[in-house]
């Protein structure tokens, strides 16, 4: 089940590459790439995503750089190109040498870029805008429609663009869906009322169809790379979960952190929200009243889960900066580790059960969420298909930090310095 954005990456190679690569002298294609990633950095314990974010970022742009300082033995000099079609409002998708990076903007009406890439929209993005998106105020992501409009704009950047006819040279398009997250998050996992996010999944299914059609007609069969993953799954709602008698419910957080700040309040003779703030399921102890009441943090803090753990929706109270030898699972600890970023993550991470949100659930709310720990939200998927990629599939754990290292396999470049992942043997070391 996916419930958040999906991405596919396509790296579209030049004819010459790849019959190059295949000869004696195996030269590696011109590849230049930027990945849209629509992650979260504050959101542990997803799998590994700040990680991800940072190694994709610096894979386009050391795959940019490689396509500049190699260019003669390595590398043919074609010009490089990084389109990067990014709905949201965020730019690192592109990394920071990207030539173009276009996301939606409802507002607007349109696709939009920033002036760090470039000072006016081409003039095949203004009349794409013209002729096919929606009048402003008119929000495509949360409509099954918003998967049809990306891959039209995807299809119009790579015929406009020409990426894949670059004379032995490699293209890299990224595709951010972002439709299938914002219509499960209303409307929940299959199992939950309505048919909106059976719909908008369907829609997925044929426009990548028709998107992969395109791709043999204009780059031609096995003259591309494409995979295909998510950032998270997701968990199915505790309304459809009790339905079916299993244990599921919310946690009422407002309650729990009154009552924590009541008994810190009495215990430590100060007045005010010891915990100021919770971002799902990290809680934001408050620095200033602590220093200027001359508490001891460590106190504080050990206090504040104590109190945390007397809630039974509560399955873990982890202290962040101890999560290395805290008494949990190694599954949950390690996420709770990479997840973790000093200076913007919270102090304490609270984890509820599984089938229990980090919010109070309504008898009417059937929409879904992420942050869990557990298969449905960490199990993703992951599809290699194209170019020297052969058929097959394996059920050795893998990570969305490994996508990066793999195709740096592939193409025999080096992998980013961000990088945290493997490279997939199954499909880097196939005969």
């Amino acid at each position: 089940m996916i419930t958040k954005m999906l991405f596919a990456a396509l790296l579209l190679f030049g004819l010459s590459a790849i019959n190059g690569y295949a000869s004696e002298k195996k030269k590696e294609p011109n590849c230049t790439v930027v990945i849209a990633a629509d992650l979260h950095f504050d959101m542990p314990p997803e799998t590994d995503q700040y990680h991800h974010v940072l190694a994709i970022n610096a894979l386009g742009e050391r795959m940019r750089l490689d396509g500049v300082i190699l260019a003669g033995d390595l590398f043919d000099k074609s010009d490089p190109r990084i389109l990067d079609l990014y709905r949201q409002r965020w730019e690192r998708g592109a990394g920071h040498s990207a030539n173009a990076a276009y996301w939606y903007d409802k507002e607007v009406g349109g696709f939009i870029t920033s002036t760090w890439y470039m000072n006016e929209l081409p003039e095949w993005v203004k009349k794409f805008d013209k002729k096919e998106c929606p009048k402003p105020g008119y929000d495509p992501k949360v409509h099954p429609d918003g998967v049809t409009l990306t891959f039209k704009m995807a299809e119009a950047a790579l015929k406009n663009e020409q990426m894949g006819k670059t004379e032995g040279g490699c293209d890299m398009l990224c595709i951010s869906v972002s439709s299938t997250d914002a219509i499960s998050h209303r409307t929940g996992t299959w199992f939950s009322p309505g048919k909106e996010n059976e719909e908008v999944f369907m829609t997925l299914d044929r426009d990548l169809t028709a998107f992969l059609n395109t791709l043999d007609a204009e780059v031609g069969k096995g003259n591309y790379l494409l995979f295909l993953s998510a950032d998270h799954g997701g968990t199915h709602n505790p309304n459809t979960v009790k339905a079916h008698r299993l244990p599921g419910g919310g946690w009422d957080s407002a309650a729990t952190l009154k009552n924590v700040n009541s008994a810190l309040c009495a215990q430590f003779g100060v007045e005010g929200k010891f915990i100021k703030d919770a971002i799902g399921a990290s809680l934001y102890l408050d620095h200033e009243l602590i220093d200027q009441n001359k508490l001891c943090y460590e106190k504080v803090k050990a206090a504040a889960i104590k109190e945390l753990r007397k809630d039974h929706t509560l399955q873990w109270v982890v202290d962040y900066e101890k999560a290395a030898y805290a008494p949990i699972p190694e599954w949950v600890r390690e996420r709770i580790i990479n997840g973790y970023y000093y200076g913007r993550t919270g102090d304490i991470m609270a984890i509820t059960h599984p089938g229990f949100f980090d919010w109070k659930v309504g008898p009417n709310d059937f929409g879904a969420q992420h942050g869990a720990w557990t298969p449905a939200d960490t199990h993703i998927p992951l599809v290699f298909m194209g170019w020297h990629v052969k058929h097959g599939y394996t059920n050795r754990k893998t990570f969305m930090t490994d996508a990066a290292p793999t195709v740096c396999s592939m193409l025999h470049v080096e992998m980013p310095t961000a990088c945290l992942g493997n490279p997939i043997v199954e499909i880097t070391d196939q005969k």
